[in-house]
């Protein structure tokens, strides 16, 4: 039964492993995106200066402003998917090691009844010793 557990331990530290690698990448991605967003800004920013010092500049502003609007509101509801999926993603990290505690508690349950029951023997085993000597005095 113990190497079952065993077995099942290590794949549930996999399992763990994986589902944190998975949000880990979901992160990453959510912060890819964020800084996105914020270069586009700064680019919309730097763009409208540019735009109202320069007059030829200026006549394309419009079809740019909006180009950016649909960019960034994309990209914002792009970072709202992410979020959602974060939010699973935790929740499957939560659900993987809670797995992995339980079988975890099972093990150590299982390490500890097995050396309660070879304490009880050699306990046993020490008081015959204990009796068998203590007769052997007594003669």
């Amino acid at each position: 039964m113990s190497k079952s557990l065993k077995a099942l331990i290590r794949y549930r530290k996999f399992e763990l492993d994986q589902r944190r690698r998975e949000l880990r990448s979901l992160e990453d991605l959510a912060a890819q995106i964020d800084a996105s967003i914020v270069a586009l800004d700064h680019e919309v920013a730097s763009e409208r200066q540019l735009a109202a010092n320069d007059m030829l500049l200026a006549r394309y502003w419009p079809t740019y402003a909006e180009w950016a609007r649909g960019r960034r509101e994309e990209l914002v509801q792009n970072r709202l998917q992410i979020g959602e999926q974060i939010l699973k993603a935790e929740d499957a990290v939560t659900d993987a090691y809670r797995e992995l505690k339980k079988f975890e508690v099972a093990e150590a349950n299982r390490v500890a009844r097995e050396k309660a029951e070879q304490d009880r023997k050699d306990r046993i085993r020490l008081d015959e010793i204990a009796e068998v000597a203590h007769q052997r005095k007594m003669q």
